[in-house]
């Protein structure tokens, strides 16, 4: 660093802060210095660079640094009603706590509020780091000053900025689910849900169902149900015409209405909640692991916020967290079911 110092004509500790990407160093200096440090070979000792972080937060104990975790729906509190949101924030309150930060909420709806009057509340507070929630709808997209902060958005329903992102393996998690009841004996599998929630996750759901239904035999697949509107009657004519043995949803009114179709769950048909923080009564499904995911977004945040890299990153990163399959009272095993192998798998 001494060499990279005296190469460069300034002190070690602005090599130092350089190589942190530390703000407080002018833009031209920063890459003269990287350019001079990488012509000399100079790497850092990870361990080292560990330690003088634990350093600096030991130093700065009095001061607790805050991350702001955005929230956006119509109402402020009304994010707080969504089972997954509400595990995303206790898994992220609960990480940052353990790293020395605290969380903080923001309301983006607040009356009077815009992008440009958050990204001046943000700045005023001393907030670099922020987690951005799930919208209401997807396809969202926000304008706050990027520059001035470090950003992780949970799922997919910000795009614009493409920010880092954290979310659920959701196609690996419709693989264990898909496994999981063909190993009980089931054959004809259907999907039902709204539209809107598989785009919420970016038609993950779907393109694992898919994949799998070009693998099995096609007397056993099973057309998706995915209206843009979803309602009883509906699913009611999409049940009978098809009738599949098992039903995969991310709702629990979906078992409501096969119950109320007259079928038995589970001895008549079978039911998968895909997201066991909205399921009732004991269905088995799949545990997003969303606190996983609300620690794992402080994680990146922090890691970030280490480095000082701010902005709308030139690659942005998607950490995938798996899910956890369930058991539950709403499947059987079905011996009766002969299970067909895969296509192209040994028979």
């Amino acid at each position: 660093m001494q060499q990279v110092a005296d190469k460069a004509g300034v002190s070690r500790m602005t090599v130092s802060r350089a190589l942190r990407n530390d703000r407080r160093v002018a833009v031209k200096t920063r890459e003269k210095i990287r350019r001079i440090a990488d012509e000399l070979g100079y790497q850092p000792n990870p361990l080292v660079s560990a330690l003088m972080v634990r350093l600096r937060s030991a130093r700065n104990h009095d001061h607790v640094e805050t991350l702001g975790f955005l929230t956006s729906h119509p109402r402020r509190r009304g994010w707080r009603e969504i089972p997954t949101l509400r595990k995303f924030h206790l898994g992220a309150e609960a990480r940052a706590g353990e790293l020395g930060f605290q969380l903080e909420e923001f309301w983006l709806r607040e009356p009077g509020m815009n992008d440009r009057r958050m990204s001046q509340i943000l700045r005023s507070r001393n907030i670099h780091g922020v987690l951005i929630a799930p919208t209401p709808e997807p396809g969202a997209s926000f304008d706050l000053d990027w520059a001035d902060f470090t950003t992780v958005a949970f799922g997919y329903t910000l795009i614009d900025p493409p920010l880092h992102r954290v979310a659920n393996h959701h196609i690996h998690s419709m693989r264990t689910a898909l496994m999981e009841v063909r190993r009980l004996g089931y054959r004809r599998i259907g999907l039902a849900m709204h539209s809107s929630q598989d785009e919420r996750v970016d038609h993950n759901w779907l393109a694992g169902f898919l994949t799998f239904q070009n693998l099995i035999s096609p007397e056993h697949r099973v057309p998706p149900f995915l209206p843009e509107s979803i309602d009883e009657a509906a699913f009611s004519e999409w049940f009978l015409q098809h009738e599949p043995e098992v039903v995969f949803a991310g709702k629990h009114y979906i078992r409501d209405w096969l119950m109320n179709l007259g079928r038995r769950v589970p001895e008549d048909v079978g039911f998968v909640n895909l997201d066991k923080e909205h399921a009732t009564g004991g269905a088995a499904g799949i545990d997003q692991n969303c606190e996983t995911i609300g620690a794992a977004a402080v994680e990146l945040v922090a890691e970030q916020l280490y480095h000082n890299e701010r902005g709308v990153p030139a690659i942005p990163k998607v950490l995938l967290i798996e899910g956890r399959w369930v058991e539950g009272n709403t499947l059987i095993p079905s011996p009766a079911l002969r299970n067909p192998p895969l296509a192209g798998s040994p028979s």
